[in-house]
Parts: C-alpha cells; sequence; structure tokens
C-alpha cells in the first residue's frame, strides 16, 4: 500500500487504539490479521506519528538466533551489550521505558524461547511490546493451559483483524479518482474478497490504464484481467 498516501481506515484506528491502551497501561499486546489487510501500513504510519516507538520485523532466521536478535532489539531501543543474554537482562534492569512501546512485526517466526526473552523487557523495563504477525501468534497467546498458558498471560491485549470492511474500501478507492456506483462497487468486491494490498495493486493498474482521466468500471474491469488472480471479483 505504499503507492498511495496513508488512508486511514477502520482497521488502522483500531491497530493506532490498541497501541495507545497498550502503551498507557505499560501492558503488552497481540495484533493478529489475514495478509493484505494492511496491518503493516497502519503500524509504520504509527511509528511516524509517535516518538519513543520502535519497530522490528522478525524473518525465520532472526526468530531462530536469540543472541542476534536481542542485540537487534538493543540496537533499536538504544541500549548497547557486550556480553551475552545474561548481561543484556542484567544491562536491562538499570533503565525504565514506560511509555515507551516495541512493536515486533511477523513475530510468528519467533520461537518459544525468544518469545520468553522478549517479554522479559516488558518485566525488567516497563516497556510494551505488541507482536504482529498471522493466525499463529494466536496459537501462542491463547492458551490457558501446558508450557505457553504463562507467555498467554502476559500478554493481555489482543486485537484479531480478519478482512478489510466495506468503508476501509471505499476509503482507499476515493484515494484514486474514481467515478461511478458501479466502479466502487467493483473495487469495494475486490477490497472485501482479497483485501487492502490487492485493492491498491488493481487501483493502480487502473490508474495506470486511465492515464490523467477519472477511474472508471471499465479500467477496474481491464486491470483485473491484467491480474487474474482477483477475477473471483467479477463474478
Amino acid at each position: 500500500m505504499n503507492d498511495i498516501p496513508f488512508v486511514e481506515t477502520t482497521i488502522s484506528r483500531r491497530i493506532f487504539a490498541i497501541i495507545d491502551v497498550a502503551r498507557e497501561r505499560g501492558e503488552n499486546a497481540a495484533i493478529v490479521g489475514e495478509p493484505g489487510v494492511g496491518k503493516t501500513r497502519a503500524l509504520n504510519e504509527y511509528i511516524k506519528r509517535h516518538d519513543g516507538t520502535y519497530f522490528l520485523t522478525v524473518d525465520s532466521l532472526s526468530g531462530n538466533a536469540l543472541r542476534a536478535l536481542m542485540r537487534d532489539i538493543f540496537e533499536r531501543i538504544g541500549l548497547y551489550s557486550r556480553g551475552g543474554i545474561a548481561d543484556m537482562q542484567r544491562v536491562l534492569k538499570q533503565y525504565d521505558f514506560s511509555g515507551v512501546c516495541l512493536i515486533i512485526d511477523e513475530a510468528q517466526n519467533l520461537k518459544l524461547q525468544a518469545l520468553r526473552e522478549i517479554l522479559n523487557f516488558n518485566d525488567h523495563t516497563g516497556i510494551s511490546v505488541v507482536f504482529c504477525g498471522n493466525h499463529d501468534v494466536l496459537k501462542r497467546v491463547n492458551v490457558e493451559t501446558g508450557p505457553l498458558a504463562q507467555i498467554s498471560d502476559r500478554i493481555g491485549l489482543r486485537e484479531e483483524i480478519q478482512c478489510i470492511p466495506s468503508e476501509d474500501a471505499d476509503a482507499i478507492t476515493n484515494t484514486f479518482g474514481v467515478e461511478g456506483l458501479d466502479a466502487y462497487q467493483l473495487a469495494r468486491a475486490v477490497g472485501l474478497r482479497y483485501r487492502a494490498r490487492s485493492l491498491v495493486r488493481v487501483l493502480n493498474s487502473a490508474r495506470s490504464l486511465a492515464g490523467e482521466k477519472a477511474i472508471k468500471i471499465g479500467h477496474i474491469r481491464q486491470a483485473i484481467q491484467l491480474h487474474p488472480q482477483y477475477a473471483g471479483a467479477l463474478k
């Protein structure tokens, strides 16, 4: 969704709100959603608007390399440690990060030990950690018994995003200069079925087809033909 200016939607407002609550209460949170609903774009916008908010994306490699991951987090929040994990924990205890937020995207890549160590950041410094990712994150969070229960209890705030609502699809479409109720309805069908990222992709293609003219339904139909994976919206 980086091809257009940030569009405030109901989803971005939900994401902003839960991060605000986490920071105010000094709690940890989990934001879970389907790919393409606009989570990462909203997170990046939140960081632009709020000082004291740090962002880290975890891939499958960094999620397995605990010491390197911890060092990356230290760098993000402006701390330094020469030693191993035990020394990092000692350093953490010297700081108060109340009101500060660490957002971890693609958190489903974190291994169990890494998840525990990151939660220690909250325990030792008061920093709020917001774990974001797909529904595999919920497998760690929504647990009442067994070894994950203690972790679940330490992530008290949760927001689950399944899809984008019609008003969000319309808000995105508004930014492209679309004309005609039928065009809006087709754009909405793309957004509701394939989510925000796909809608932006189709509308970008439609904009290229329309040139400087208003985007009409014919342009959106042609754009979908260029991206046949979205052909289901035409049915």
